[in-house]
């Protein structure tokens, strides 16, 4: 049963299950999003809607900042930590799990998910508040326990309203390596306005693209943990 109450929601954003902690080389806690019309959302804190209700867009530097989504129009979630769209990549010798999922949108809509490509599941909701904590649905791990091969995991969200949707969509996975070393110390990240892809050291946030100049904002989620 999918509960979309207020104060779900509300619990999500106030007291989340997620502390500042030194973690372990084995794993690392990910979020991966897709913001829509950059209403008031934990990632941004922006309210993009005018009097009378009409989405307007705002200038922003994070990179999962997107237009509203017209009734049919798809959106894959965007990486908050490097700004690339999904699919997300898990290397050989690691599993991606993914542990929580927040949700609100102003219209109905549709979820998709994809495993190395092939189509795995989808859901179809109304508008409204969801959330949810401990999701063992969507995992690496059915398929290949042991991390014996890479894989890539896709999600889409698609407006089957009668408006432009706006509102949020936060994930949270937590990527575990299985006998492997430890996660590298860099990462690639892309530029929001111009495209351009660069290396920059893990725990970079606050960045202006060698190309275009302009600022972009990751997050850094490393010492995040499960608890």
């Amino acid at each position: 049963m999918i509960d979309l109450t207020l104060a779900d929601a509300t619990g999500f954003w106030v007291n989340g299950s997620l502390v500042v902690d030194p973690g372990g080389a084995g794993q690392e806690i990910h979020k991966i999003a897709n913001i829509v019309g950059n209403t008031v959302t934990i990632a941004t804190g922006l309210d993009n809607n005018q009097p009378g209700g009409t989405p307007v867009i705002v200038f922003s530097p994070y990179p999962w900042i997107v237009s509203p989504l017209a009734p049919g129009a798809s959106q894959s979630l965007i990486n908050q930590e490097t700004g690339c769209e999904m699919p997300y990549t898990v290397e050989k010798g690691r599993t991606l799990s993914l542990i929580q999922r927040a949700i609100f949108f102003s219209q109905d809509y549709r979820a998709d998910h994809y495993l190395d490509g092939n189509f795995v599941m989808s859901l179809t909701q109304p508008s409204g508040f969801f959330y949810k904590q401990d999701i063992v649905g969507i995992t690496t791990k059915m398929l290949d326990p042991k991390g014996l091969a890479s894989h890539t995991m896709r999600s889409t969200f698609t407006n089957i309203g009668t408006s432009n949707l706006v509102g949020g969509e936060d994930d949270v996975v937590l990527e575990e390596t299985v006998g492997t070393p430890a996660f590298p110390t860099v990462k690639t990240v892309k530029c929001k306005f111009c495209g351009y892809e660069w290396d920059v050291p893990i725990d970079t946030t606050g960045v202006n693209c060698p190309k275009c100049r302009l600022l972009n904002i990751y997050y850094n989620l490393q010492g995040l943990r499960e608890t």
